[in-house]
């Protein structure tokens, strides 16, 4: 019955077969992700042989395939073909997602990765998965929410805002610090850290230190009444006292500073300046000796001499003054008085007013 079968599909396809059945030599046929088993194969086949593929691990029959020895060559009876076997859609997981990363559908061979949202961590070792002969591998990942450790604050640090307690501490939390007021402290560090999206802080916890003002440099025109030991720190509250080197000198600025509790101080350090005596009005009655030559300035010390420019005439006030700091003369520059005097004021006047 088969050999009539067999003699009938070759008549069907234009086979022409022989009285003496001719052997199908030569290599096997080909499937593609096929092969066929190792008990299938013989050393020959002859007319009306047949041969059955099975596919190769990861793919799956789509119909039945087989190829027919007839009249010495092999001839393919069943034009099944071998496809990629699929997986189910794979699951998806709590706070996270998947994406392809191999392959275009979820068959044999294609990989997928799993990635957490945002504020979430990967806990498990492995975050891809591959679909294989017995389905997806490894098992599904786990995403955890990502929090920053609890740390206590440095002593003397307190926490500003916001409440900051042994709670889970999430991505975006924000704390701010401060130093107690008071206490001649100040915040040295980031006054504000926020808990990140990789579980770390985004800086290092502040710490409170005591207040101190760097000694700037002092002119050498002036002098510290009142200065910390060699070597001490000025801290937060002390005062400096300065006063000039010469009593020649005028001071610039104020007297005192303080160490403020920014660390800086509450004012510039003076400086000392030496002020010339101006030369004030002069009667014309008064002659005065020992002025300099040209405009040169009339220092501390500088001294004047004065007296009447007629005899009949008398000096009220010092016959000398002397330069003092800051501008100012040791005495009131004299007069001259006497009738003469009244005299000579009068004439004055009344040339002047001929003059007009």
């Amino acid at each position: 019955m088969k050999r009539a079968l067999i003699v009938l599909s070759c008549f069907v396809l234009g086979v022409k077969v022989s009285a003496d059945d001719k052997e199908c030599s030569g290599p096997l046929p080909l499937l593609e992700n096929a092969h066929t088993s190792a008990g299938a194969r013989r050393s020959s086949y002859t007319h009306g042989d047949v041969l059955h593929f099975t596919c190769h691990p990861g793919y799956m029959a789509a119909g039945r395939t087989s190829y027919s020895c007839l009249n010495g060559t092999w001839v393919r009876s069943r034009r099944g073909k071998c496809v990629l076997k699929p997986c189910e859609l794979p699951s998806d997981i709590p706070n996270g997602r998947y994406e392809i990363v191999n392959g275009t559908d979820f068959v044999f061979g294609t990989i997928i990765k799993y990635t957490c949202n945002d504020g979430y961590q990967m806990m498990s070792r492995a975050d891809s998965r591959i679909c294989q002969v017995s389905g997806w591998s490894h098992s599904l990942p786990v995403c955890e929410e990502i929090t920053c450790e609890f740390l206590k604050p440095h002593t003397g640090v307190r926490v500003k805002s916001p409440p900051y307690d042994h709670a889970p501490i999430r991505t975006g939390h924000v704390v701010e610090f401060e130093c107690s007021p008071g206490t001649g402290t100040v915040l040295r560090g980031s006054s504000k850290v926020t808990c990140t999206s990789t579980g770390q802080w985004s800086d290092s916890f502040p710490v409170c230190e005591e207040v101190t003002c760097e000694l700037e440099e002092i002119d050498k025109s002036v002098a510290v009444r009142r200065r910390p030991a060699h070597g001490a720190t000025v801290k937060y509250g002390d005062a400096l006292r300065f006063q000039c080197v010469h009593e020649w000198m005028e001071m610039q600025g104020e007297s005192e500073v303080t160490c403020e509790s920014s660390g800086q101080w509450s004012r510039s350090f003076p400086k000392c300046r030496e002020t010339p005596c101006r030369l004030p009005d002069i009667h014309s009655s008064v002659l005065v000796s020992g002025l300099p030559e040209g405009n040169a300035a009339m220092r501390y010390g500088h001294k004047l001499r004065f007296r009447c420019a007629h005899q009949a005439l008398a000096l009220k006030g010092q016959a000398e003054v002397t330069c003092l700091s800051g501008d100012k003369w040791s005495n009131v520059f004299p007069t001259c008085y006497g009738n003469y005097a009244q005299q000579h004021v009068a004439h004055s006047k009344k040339k002047k007013k001929k003059k007009s």
